[in-house]
């Protein structure tokens, strides 16, 4: 089962990869996205459509050891999927790890927010948005 799936306002349809590390999202085609369904669980998804833009980012932090970068390990974090319409970012978060010694959040938790664009992560803008239907 892909992770995501999106609509093009002609249509057609791309799903995204089988796993959050390999998502596709670089090889989305250069249309106008009507829809955009993340697929939380076999029977949850999240819907985001009516945006100009689209994002998909994968927090994670990684960790090198020993000589020359030997035994590297990626641990991944959260999730963001993300909305534009003008100069304001509707981001939902989806917790992949819950926070150790923390009631505050849980692995599967999302948290939406919105934001100014430009802003969109700590603060920061973020790259590979996809058009929507401006």
């Amino acid at each position: 089962m892909p992770i995501y799936k999106i609509t093009f306002t002609d249509n057609s349809v791309f799903e995204g990869g089988e796993t959050i590390v390999n998502s596709k999202w670089k090889d989305i085609p250069d249309k106008a996205i009507a829809c955009l369904e993340y697929f939380i669980s076999d029977d949850v998804s999240l819907v985001l459509k009516d945006f100009d833009e689209y994002n998909h980012l994968i927090e994670a932090t990684k960790a090198i050891y020993g000589p020359k970068g030997t035994n590297f390990r990626q641990k991944l974090h959260n999730i963001y999927i993300m909305g534009r319409k003008g100069d304001k970012v509707v981001s939902y978060r989806i917790a992949l790890v819950g926070n150790a010694g923390s009631d505050k959040y849980h692995k599967g938790d999302i948290t939406k927010r919105e934001v100014e664009f430009g802003k969109e992560f700590r603060g920061a803008p973020t790259t590979n948005w996809k058009k929507g239907n401006k």
